[in-house]
């Protein structure tokens, strides 16, 4: 955020920061909370955006998140080389219908509706997750990265 403010993004940091806290908590404090399971590359965590203490803060918050109900990360390590989740992210979401938001170089995010195209989002993703490691292993990798940081 304070890159974003920096850069002119954000007029208020301190309100920005309000705002997403408030939003984390009417996410993650609500009776039914959703179901998130997150799969990321191995170069998620051997690349930081800032400083060490902001990643090694980052991961830790990610391992502060999966010690909730219904969340999941898996990580896929550097050995399963070149796959297709290296070509942009993506992200499936349920609410009410399926849906898929999707990223790729060159390319505005945009949010996917057609339901022919969804499934296709959500074979891809089935392909990356079945390369990633299992949730206790990549714990590790989460981890050890951490460490590396400090």
């Amino acid at each position: 955020m304070k890159r974003a403010h920096a850069a002119g993004l954000l007029a208020d940091l301190d309100t920005a920061l309000a705002v997403r806290l408030e939003r984390q908590t009417a996410v993650w404090d609500r009776p039914n909370p959703p179901r998130v399971s997150a799969v990321l590359s191995w170069m998620t965590l051997a690349t930081a955006p800032g400083d060490g203490q902001i990643m090694a803060g980052q991961l830790a918050h990610i391992l502060t998140l999966v010690e909730r109900p219904g969340v999941s990360v898996r990580v896929v390590g550097q050995h399963m080389g070149w796959h297709i989740g290296h070509d942009g992210s993506c992200q499936l979401l349920t609410v009410g219908a399926d849906m898929a938001f999707a990223e790729a170089p060159g390319m505005v995010g945009h949010l996917v509706l057609d339901p022919d195209r969804v499934e296709r989002y959500a074979r891809r993703m089935e392909q990356i997750s079945d390369l990633a490691s299992n949730t206790v292993d990549s714990r590790e990798m989460i981890e050890k990265a951490m460490r590396s940081y400090a």
